[in-house]
């Protein structure tokens, strides 16, 4: 074999471990972890600004892609129960919808938050203490202090629960069964139509949660935009692995390496 032919052997070789390594990436990326950077402040002090965490896809399901690689474009998702449903306690990582008013997502953003309330469950909030079926939820590393806050109770919606709709309170369940993919509409004599069909009843066809920051005070959750439905689910966090200050520019690389967080990188997230 020519020296030419030697190189052109070492140049293939070498790209096909470059290609396999890529595809590898990506099929892990894609199905069983996800990098996820800290970007507010919503769940301090458990989780800081600038920290970069590995978050476990596979544990709650083994999903297909939401959205078609590098896109905003939402394709049809295969999903298949893997290990566990989300516990109350656990930090998850999802989509959900970005204004509250809108029926779908409107794009790919994903939040974190934890998971007080499973389906079923009934969230109150009395004096900034959280109670969660009665009983008062324990406080992990919380920042909230506003104690004159008050929330419900809210019952979280569970699959096979029925509701009763009538024009009192179609209002609030609107927007919440256009979410599950039926129309919703008021007739002229004030009779309550499913999909065109009259009905004073509606029964759910999704399991729900109920996500809290642990930073109450600044944090956008189920209080504001409602209940997640299960198939917005993307994974569990685990562990940081990076963690500096975000908002230092590497113009002044220096002053960004000082401001690594080593005793935060390799913590456990609970």
């Amino acid at each position: 074999m020519s020296e030419q032919e030697n190189k052109l052997s070492w140049l293939r070789e070498h790209l096909l471990i470059i290609f396999i390594t890529i595809i590898a990436g990506l099929f892990l990326r894609t199905f069983f972890i996800e990098v996820y950077r800290i970007p507010t402040s919503s769940m301090a002090n458990t989780i800081l600004e600038g920290d970069y965490l590995l978050v476990n896809k596979f544990i709650y399901n083994f999903k297909s892609p939401k959205y078609f690689p590098f896109t905003d474009t939402e394709i049809k998702r295969l999903s298949i129960p893997t290990f566990r449903k989300p516990q109350r306690g656990d930090i998850v990582v999802f989509y959900h919808p970005e204004n509250s008013n809108e029926i779908e997502n409107s794009n790919s953003v994903s939040f974190i938050k934890r998971c007080v309330a499973i389906a079923g469950d009934t969230v109150q909030i009395i004096n900034n203490v959280l109670y969660i079926n009665g009983a008062a939820f324990p406080e992990i590393q919380t920042s909230a202090n506003h104690s004159s806050y008050n929330y419900g109770p809210v019952v979280v919606p569970k699959k096979g629960d029925v509701l009763s709709i009538n024009k009192s309170n179609i209002a609030d369940w609107k927007l919440f069964i256009e979410r599950e993919g039926h129309a919703v509409s008021l007739s002229d004599n004030d009779l309550i139509l499913v999909d065109g069909i009259k009905t004073d009843i509606y029964t759910i066809e999704r399991n729900y949660y109920f996500m809290l920051g642990d930073n109450r005070n600044n944090s956008s959750d189920s209080r504001d935009w409602g209940f997640l439905p299960d198939e917005n689910i993307i994974g569990k966090a685990l562990f940081v692995f990076w963690s500096w200050n975000q908002e230092l520019t590497l113009s002044n690389f220096m002053e960004k390496f000082a401001s690594i967080r080593w005793n935060r990188i390799g913590m456990l997230i609970n």
